[in-house]
């Protein structure tokens, strides 16, 4: 029987795609079908056990080496200090230090909604919960991140919770709910949407950050685009049907900006001639990689820079508010 469309229900016919676990290199092969109505790219059949697919070191911060540990809390103040310049209006900070962990749509957003370091953040699919170590150091007091991942419930940098569990099993109200590349990966599409709209307060907002298939990298790579990045990657939605989700649980779109990389064409180009992404030769582990010539990377910027002003980059951050 023909599969349906787990978001907007199409019986179809649809596309069918098989793409390779690229990011360690297995090479298994999953199926997965792009609905002809909505648009959206969506595994055939979830794994019953996705565990082994978010190995050890799939969470890198968290089996860091003593250095990089180091390194990232040295970083930490100035990037935290360079963040509250942002929500201020005001400082040298960002300029003298331009590099932040905080996407710069997060600042525009807060400050279109009103939101400082008093709000209640909740992060979803917080991996080791570095990005709530930031905003800890920025000044936030109120925060919570939640992973089935994660090992068991911890407390880091002094109060932060993050907790062993599935957003949907989640209580309470929060100001500000993060979804950074997290919702991709989850099963039931319905039950996440339903729980951001229940877990916002009056006034939050949720921003959603994800990879999309309406976008060039997917037209130009097809199952070797480095984000459908099987089999973690279960729901790739496309602008309308992230939209339609969206929509069927009472949140609408306030707001969104493409923020996609070059790590689009090149990790796409790297699977299209079968080099894993933590492969010895990839760009992500040497970047004197042989696999691109001089100015290949500039072009790839250049390209980059292009599909977010066109609307047409391989991942978006979408500000969702109630009604």
């Amino acid at each position: 029987m023909a599969p349906f469309c787990r978001i907007c229900l199409s019986a179809g016919p649809h596309r069918d795609w098989v793409a390779r676990e690229m990011m360690y290199g297995t090479r298994e092969p999953f199926r997965y079908i792009e609905c002809s109505a909505c648009g959206c790219l969506q595994i055939e059949a979830i794994p019953e056990d996705l565990s082994p697919y978010y190995p050890a070191q799939y969470f890198a911060p968290m089996t860091a080496s003593p250095f990089r540990r180091f390194k990232e809390t040295v970083r930490r103040p100035v990037r935290a200090a360079r963040f509250r310049s942002l929500l201020r209006g005001r400082g040298i900070l960002p300029v003298l230090f331009p590099e932040t962990v905080i996407p710069n749509h997060l600042v525009a957003v807060m400050r279109r909604f009103g939101l400082d370091t008093g709000a209640a953040v909740l992060d979803v699919g917080c991996g080791t919960g570095k990005f709530l170590r930031y905003l800890r150091a920025a000044g936030f007091r109120s925060l919570t991140g939640v992973d089935p991942f994660l090992p068991a419930d911890i407390t880091v940098a002094g109060d932060v919770r993050l907790l062993r569990r599935q957003v949907q099993e989640m209580d309470g109200e929060f100001d500000l709910l993060l979804a950074t590349h997290s919702l991709e990966h989850m099963p039931d599409q319905d039950a996440a949407m339903s729980a951001f709209a229940r877990l916002l307060k009056p006034g939050g907002v949720a921003l959603v950050r994800i990879p999309t298939v309406s976008s060039i990298a997917w037209e130009t790579y097809g199952a070797d685009w480095v984000q459908l990045d099987a089999p973690r990657h279960l729901h790739l939605h496309s602008r309308g049907s992230f939209r339609l989700l969206a929509g069927r649980h009472g949140l609408r779109i306030a707001d969104m900006r493409d923020d996609s990389t070059e790590i689009q064409f090149w990790g796409s180009d790297q699977y299209s001639r079968d080099v894993p992404f933590n492969a010895p030769e990839s760009f992500s582990v040497n970047r004197r990689t042989s696999l691109f010539p001089k100015g290949v990377m500039e072009e790839y910027r250049r390209r980059t820079e292009s599909a977010n002003r066109e609307g047409r980059g391989d991942q978006f951050s979408a500000a969702l508010v109630k009604g």
